[in-house]
């Protein structure tokens, strides 16, 4: 029942140990995906069973999720956008690389 949760848990903790071991990754970053990891796993959990026990579906608690995922990807994408475009009518080089990407 809590399968999706657990595995996009410890995916994304794997892919960001081995961003950091390979040191394509700062260390700050790191912290802060493992925060936002450990706070975000509790609620979910303790929502799905809910959601599971309120219907008796665990598919209704499994396209919330991917909702969820789908919405942040979005919003991200579109926050980081507006950025670029302010950053590049402010005149600085939007396309250039940085110290921990692209190495």
């Amino acid at each position: 029942m809590y399968t999706n949760a657990v595995l996009s848990l410890f995916s994304t903790m794997c892919a960001v140990a081995l961003s950091l071991v390979f040191n394509t990754m700062p260390y700050d970053y790191f912290l802060a995906s493992l925060i936002a990891s450990i706070i975000g796993a509790a609620p979910g959990i303790k929502l799905q069973s809910y959601i599971v026990q309120k219907t008796g579906k665990a598919q209704y608690s499994l396209m919330g999720f991917n909702l969820i995922v789908l919405l942040c990807l979005v919003s991200v994408t579109a926050y980081q956008a507006t950025l670029i475009n302010m950053k590049k009518d402010d005149g600085y080089q939007t396309w250039k690389r940085n110290s921990y990407c692209l190495k």
